[in-house]
């Protein structure tokens, strides 16, 4: 008996259990990287949110895949079909069964998240779309230096990437950055460059040779 995986299981399932759905500013860099009327998976769908947007907005089918059994209650409630998978682990489906994944605040929580990418983009045929925390904001680095504490804002993260680092993990995977977008700016006004005032960035990922 995997004891991690059950201590897991009871982990997401209290988080969802406790938690309701909402509209996040990276959903809009998200659906830009998107091509409409698309066969998308929500890798990390969570309660159905982001499903239900992608269909609303863009037309497309969308496929949710989560390891809370509560989480998959919730987004088949709100009618699209979903699967428990484990990230880490080979995925269920063929290659190229989707055009697009997406993976949204998911990898910094996970043991191999370069694992986990090269899956996504096994099963993709255009791209996989992440977003992941940005711990090269000005403000964590301003901490770091004046204060010398490390920019942890969720005790769930275990891994951490500036732009320069998930660009160069993704190289090292062999795959490509295609494109790179900034989510929750701070101060809101200030929007350039992203690697210094976004709290979040949005990385269109594809296997090399493919275009969008």
């Amino acid at each position: 008996m995997d004891w991690t995986l059950m201590r897991l299981d009871g982990y997401y399932d209290r988080e969802w259990s406790g938690r309701e759905g909402q509209w996040h500013e990276r959903f809009d860099s998200i659906m830009e990287m998107l091509t409409p009327r698309s066969k998308v998976l929500d890798m990390g769908c969570g309660d159905g949110v982001l499903c239900s947007l992608l269909s609303d907005e863009l037309g497309c089918t969308v496929h949710g895949a989560d390891f809370s059994r509560v989480a998959l209650e919730r987004v088949k409630e709100r009618g699209f079909p979903a699967v428990r998978v484990d990230i880490e682990k080979p995925l269920p489906f063929a290659d190229d069964s989707f055009d697009h994944v997406v993976c949204s605040e998911v990898l910094e929580h996970i043991f191999d998240p370069r694992a986990a990418l090269k899956e996504m983009a096994r099963v993709a045929s255009r791209s996989v779309v992440v977003t992941v925390p940005n711990v090269g904001f000005i403000l964590d680095r301003l901490r770091l230096l004046i204060k010398g504490r490390f920019p942890i804002t969720d005790p769930g993260h275990i891994r951490f990437w500036t732009r320069t680092d998930f660009i160069e993990m993704v190289d090292e995977l062999g795959l490509k950055v295609r494109r790179v977008q900034g989510s929750h700016f701070r101060p809101r006004f200030v929007r350039r460059p992203a690697s210094l005032f976004a709290t979040v960035l949005c990385y269109e990922v594809s296997k090399r040779g493919v275009g969008r």
